[in-house]
């Protein structure tokens, strides 16, 4: 007996075009792994759920219906196949390895709360509460250190940090 139409639809709900577009990608495809290994223990029941509601929907649904819902799940998948090409030939980073896409990140976003620092240390108002700030880590520091030595040297590179970014708050706004 040949298949029918409608078997085929629930066929290929299984397997969608973007589902294996996406796992091309390398951080879709090891958060894919990552959740499966997470999940592996309830990985039965899910399946067995979602076969009685398969099973359910196959029983109560007539034939035009599953051609209909089959046509629109195809048109859905074929969207959504152009949007990930669209997205992966915007953003080409997202093609490479996980490692490297997540240093890129951390990279681009440390650059970027720098500059938003520098920035805002440009203000006039901000200069001077970076000093008060660091004149009063200064006063803690001396006390502190005749307790704990590694918390004196935290104060420290706070107070370093300050100054680097008041200076640099400066420099942006030509003081």
């Amino acid at each position: 007996m040949a298949p029918r139409e409608s078997e085929n639809c629930v066929r290929v709900s299984r397997t969608f075009m973007v589902a294996d577009k996406a796992m091309d990608i390398p951080v879709v495809n090891d958060a894919v792994s990552e959740v499966t290994k997470i999940t592996a223990p309830i990985a039965p029941y899910l399946e067995e759920g979602m076969r009685i509601i398969k099973d359910k929907a196959g029983e109560t649904m007539s034939e035009n219906l599953k051609d209909k819902v089959g046509s629109c799940v195809s048109s859905l998948d074929s969207l959504a196949c152009n949007g990930l090409d669209q997205l992966t030939s915007a953003v080409p980073s997202l093609r490479s390895a996980t490692p490297e896409l997540v240093e890129t990140t951390k990279e681009t976003a440390s650059t970027l709360l720098d500059n938003i620092q520098e920035y805002l240390a440009s203000f006039k108002l901000s200069q001077i509460g970076i000093r008060i700030a660091d004149m009063y880590l200064s006063v803690l520091e001396s006390p502190v250190s005749l307790f704990s030595n590694s918390v004196s040297t935290k104060i420290r590179d706070v107070r370093r940090h300050l100054r680097a970014v008041r200076r640099a708050g400066a420099k942006r706004a030509g003081y």
